[in-house]
């Protein structure tokens, strides 16, 4: 990828930087909404639960990014 060239490596640090947050926003998103329906469906918690839950997903993936 980079061969011999150490000019490059700035590049990678940012790239690998990027990819860790991309990672880390498709778990919050997929991670949140599921575990708010799952406890408002078994009684855990209240309904409104889920819903904080689906409003929060966003702002929580563009607060990390």
């Amino acid at each position: 990828m980079t061969g011999n060239d150490l000019a490059k490596l700035p590049q990678i640090f940012d790239l690998v930087r990027t990819m860790r947050c991309v990672r880390q926003n498709l778990f919050w998103a997929f991670f949140q909404n599921p575990l708010g329906i799952t406890l408002a469906v078994t009684g855990v918690r209240h309904p409104i639960f889920a819903a904080a839950a689906g409003r929060f997903s966003p702002r929580s993936v563009l607060g990390n990014a």
